[in-house]
Parts: structure tokens; C-alpha cells; sequence
């Protein structure tokens, strides 16, 4: 399920972005959808190296 994508499509039929934008927008979903799928998706790690690093600070 992805959240915003009827924004997205929204925002295509009133022109606040043209189609490539539309369709760079659907390959990062395909692109992330791929990363959670096969356990690469690192958010959270980063998130967790980025929290330690500021508390060290």
C-alpha cells in the first residue's frame, strides 16, 4: 500500500509536476518496495549510527 499515491496523482492532473517527476516519484516507491522485500532497506540502521553519533556529541 503506498500512502500518498493519490497525491501523487493529483499533483500530475493539476500540473504541480510533470510526468517525469511522476514517474521518477513511482520508480523510488519500486526502488524502496525492493530494498524492504529483500531486507537492503537501511533506515533504520543509519538511524540508529546517526542517534549514537549525536549522543556522543
Amino acid at each position: 500500500m503506498i500512502l500518498d499515491a493519490d497525491e501523487l496523482e493529483a499533483a500530475l492532473r493539476a500540473g504541480e509536476i510533470n510526468r517525469a517527476q511522476y514517474d521518477e516519484a513511482w520508480q523510488e516507491v519500486d526502488r524502496l518496495r525492493e530494498q524492504i522485500r529483500t531486507s537492503d532497506f537501511v533506515t533504520g540502521t543509519l538511524a540508529y549510527a546517526h542517534h549514537a553519533l549525536l549522543s556522543d556529541a
